[in-house]
């Protein structure tokens, strides 16, 4: 089975423990004999190849970002470029697997586009990362994570 992942964070990379569990989640399945194919946010456009993941880093945009709402409509726009050229180059996949709300348009545009599922995992939702929804970006935020386990078949 080929597995599409998509997360912002990957090590090196790591805000918090997100990165390191798409990683551990990653090699363990192809220790199973999944292939996994893994776009992430990197400081420059590379790929690096272990034992059946295949890393696949894209850089942001070189703009100035006003808000950080733009910065991550921008990186899922980032995101479909790589999948729609990592899908002509070793596709078909047979799961989509997003990480977290900053993920979440991307991960919807290709499970439609391709019409594979989605699974999907929320690793902290923002109400409990906040107690409590106060701000409209907070509000946005927890929308959006509903919106994406919605779409997501798990």
């Amino acid at each position: 089975m080929k597995i599409l992942m998509l997360s912002w964070e990957y090590p090196p990379h790591n805000v918090g423990g997100l990165g390191r569990h798409v990683e551990d989640l990653s090699l363990s399945l192809a220790r199973r004999g999944q292939r996994i194919h893994v776009i992430t946010l990197g400081p420059q456009e590379e790929e690096e190849k272990r034992p059946g993941v295949w890393i696949h880093r894209v850089a942001s945009y070189p703009l100035q970002y006003h808000d950080f709402l733009t910065w991550v409509l921008q990186l899922n726009i980032r995101f479909l470029e790589k999948a729609i050229e990592i899908v002509d180059r070793y596709g078909p996949f047979h799961i989509i697997h997003g990480h977290d709300w900053l993920v979440a348009f991307a991960a919807r545009a290709l499970k439609h586009a391709y019409r594979v599922p989605l699974v999907a995992t929320i690793h902290a939702i923002e109400a409990g990362r906040n107690q409590g929804l106060c701000s409209d970006l907070q509000r946005f935020i927890n929308s959006v994570e509903w919106w994406l386990t919605y779409e997501a078949w798990k």
